[in-house]
């Protein structure tokens, strides 16, 4: 995912999400788990991917994030053969995302393989949380509440409402 850095600082160095050191205005190539999670600080950063269907992006998150790690293993190890600068690296990531993207448009059979794999991973994801909460204790349920959701349960709930509140989020929301 193509992220701007449009802070104020001349130079920022990114402890956050460890992405390195950015000069404003720079654009980098970043996953985009990483890249979602970084232009939800407008001040800071600016996505250069505009996606016009959310459910599209959605559908699409798990397989962009593979993807993304596959693109940075590979620019990894061109980088650690040592004949080309960080800059060449980069370039190079760039047009990778961009074939990657022609590609995946161009063959819509393919796409639609993969949004129906995709859903069907995250399915079975939803499945085994929802068998692993049933072994949980109170504790562990407003745990799992907070770290997946953002959602604090009242710690005076009982263990089977709070196994309901869960598991209903979880049908809501489904696991990120």
């Amino acid at each position: 995912m193509q992220v701007r850095y449009v802070g104020l600082r001349p130079n920022y160095n990114d402890g956050m999400y460890g992405t390195g050191t950015w000069v404003q205005g720079q654009v980098k190539d970043v996953p985009v788990e990483v890249g979602r999670k970084m232009v939800d600080h407008v001040d800071q950063y600016q996505s250069l991917e505009a996606i016009s269907d959310s459910d599209c992006a959605v559908d699409f998150l798990p397989v962009m994030v593979t993807i993304d790690r596959i693109k940075i293993r590979f620019l990894d190890a061109v980088l650690d053969t040592g004949t080309h600068t960080q800059e060449a690296v980069e370039a190079l990531g760039v047009i990778l995302a961009m074939a990657i993207t022609a590609e995946m448009a161009a063959d819509s059979d393919v796409v639609e393989v993969v949004k129906e794999k995709v859903k069907e991973e995250v399915d079975d994801d939803n499945q085994e949380a929802r068998d692993a909460i049933a072994n949980m204790g109170k504790e562990q349920l407003i745990a799992f509440a907070q770290t997946n959701f953002r959602v604090a349960l009242h710690p005076n709930i009982g263990v089977e409402k709070a196994r309901a509140k869960v598991v209903g989020l979880i049908d809501q929301y489904g696991l990120k």
